[in-house]
């Protein structure tokens, strides 16, 4: 985004007191500044649409494409869907008191999502999603983890 649109959205933002800041950029190497990129253009709709109806020549013709894309909204929505797990799960595993149990339980969530996934623009994304989260799922020793989920008090129903 140009330093002109920047400055027009972060105005807009102002005015219309939209809460959380500006759009948040993504970086390659950390799963939760994607979930925070996804959330802040969802977060920023209406202001992106205003900038793309009011000033049109300050965006660049790829992002004028993409938001003028019928289902933009709704495949960052389901990106997004897809992220908050795997944030849970990687913020999850910083902590010292980490167990097998609590990588597992972020397992399962990411699962359920990516079975509910809402229909998008792009038929193979959920078959896509399904097939590397399954590759993904037989990298694991899976008794182990299923022992360590029924041991655990979440499973037990004990918080």
């Amino acid at each position: 985004m140009s330093h002109q649109a920047s400055k027009k959205l972060k105005l807009n933002i102002t005015n219309y007191s939209v809460k959380g800041g500006n759009l948040k950029f993504y970086v390659k190497t950390r799963w939760s500044t994607a979930w925070d990129c996804t959330s802040s253009i969802l977060r920023l709709k209406n202001q992106l649409k205003n900038l793309l109806n009011e000033c049109p020549e300050i965006l660049n013709n790829k992002i004028k494409g993409l938001l003028r894309t019928r289902s933009f909204f709704n495949d960052i929505y389901t990106v997004n869907t897809l992220l908050g797990p795997v944030k849970s799960a990687v913020k999850a595993l910083e902590f010292k008191s980490t167990t097998l149990a609590n990588c597992f339980i972020e397992l399962i969530k990411l699962s359920q999502r990516i079975n509910f996934l809402p229909p998008i623009s792009d038929q193979n994304f959920k078959s896509t999603c399904i097939e590397l989260f399954n590759k993904r799922w037989k990298q694991f020793d899976f008794d182990l983890y299923v022992l360590s989920y029924m041991l655990h008090p979440y499973y037990q129903g004990k918080i």
